[in-house]
């Protein structure tokens, strides 16, 4: 498993190093895509989409939550990794209060793929886990038929603060 995670590792680095020399592409508003600029339409929708999810837990709506998600999706975060249809059960447990986006950011990987990243703070509890503190969180959507879903979604609780 090691020597899969070190050449998987390695494979990654070796294209970062390659992306980061080669020339950077012109920036100017005129040649970027409509979709890959900031505050685009798209960036909008996918942002929102995270707040509809969130807003779906909220109010214990496993049929919102299953409209914006792949029935084949997958999570992360201090517990392992989670089926979304593991997940769907759960959500009638779940209770949340004052939750927040903070300072999204989305970050397009093509026209039919981006990543939403921010901080969420709030309160939730799930079972008898409490998740109180502020966490960083990371979604890649999808575009399929025309519609954003998320496709895997992980979470990092932040550390403590010195």
């Amino acid at each position: 498993m090691r020597t899969l995670l070190g050449t998987l590792g390695f494979i990654v680095l070796s294209a970062g190093l390659t992306i980061a020399q080669a020339p950077a592409p012109a920036t100017t508003a005129q040649t970027k895509a409509p979709s890959m600029m900031a505050g685009s339409a798209s960036d909008d929708a996918l942002v929102a989409n995270e707040r509809k999810m969130f807003a779906a837990l909220e109010k214990n709506d496993a049929d919102a939550f299953k409209a914006l998600v792949t029935a084949d999706g997958m999570s992360a975060d201090a517990n392992g990794f989670m089926k979304i249809s593991d997940f769907l059960p759960m959500i009638a447990t779940m209770k949340m209060t004052d939750w927040k986006i903070n300072d999204p950011h989305v970050i397009h990987v093509d026209a039919n793929t981006a990543i939403v990243t921010y901080t969420w703070t709030g309160m939730a509890t799930m079972g008898d886990q409490t998740f109180d503190k502020p966490t960083y969180i990371s979604t890649v959507w999808a575009k399929r038929g025309g519609k954003w879903l998320a496709v895997y979604h992980q979470e990092t609780e932040a550390a403590p603060k010195k």
